[in-house]
């Protein structure tokens, strides 16, 4: 008798939890149908925002390493030395006679996409220098102008050790 009593009352609770998992299932899904309106007139708590302020603090540095429990020593680096002099004028102007810079003059160059073979894994870029159109490789040079890098959209070509980048004709 007390077996069948014990099972009886576990039964009871087991339905007792079944209704009410299944009650919270209903009132879940009833509570997304109800439309909840929010009033116009909300207040703003704008005097607990103008009381806010910045938290400064300083941050110290520690000498103590926490895992090894060892304390380091600080090094400082101080240099010796003369004090910075102001050029005199005529090492400035032989300074300025000195550094005369190399105009590059580019041709006109035209950059107009890539072709990609079947059997070949590199692309044939096609460029126009100076009305004539030649097809390169990355790497490559001609004329003095060394295709260096490929995008999609644009190439970086190399002339007297300056470098341009050429952006894709998109009009042709």
């Amino acid at each position: 008798m007390n077996r069948r009593l014990l099972n009886i009352i576990l039964m009871v609770f087991m339905f007792a939890i079944w209704i009410v998992v299944i009650y919270k299932l209903f009132n879940f899904f009833k509570a997304d149908n109800q439309t909840t309106y929010l009033s116009k007139d909300v207040i703003y708590a704008e005097s607990s925002l103008q009381t806010l302020s910045k938290d400064t603090f300083q941050l110290n540095r520690i000498d103590r390493d926490p895992f090894l429990d060892k304390v380091r020593e600080r090094k400082v680096n101080v240099t010796v030395g003369k004090p910075k002099q102001k050029p005199d004028k005529k090492n400035v102007k032989k300074a300025l006679n000195n550094k005369i810079s190399i105009v590059v003059k580019w041709p006109k160059l035209r950059y107009y996409g890539t072709i990609k073979g079947i059997n070949s894994s590199s692309e044939l870029i096609l460029i126009k220098i100076d009305n004539k159109l030649f097809k390169l490789r990355e790497g490559d040079k001609l004329e003095d102008i060394a295709l260096k890098k490929v995008y999609r959209d644009s190439i970086i070509v190399e002339m007297n050790n300056e470098l341009k980048s050429i952006l894709k004709n998109q009009n042709e």
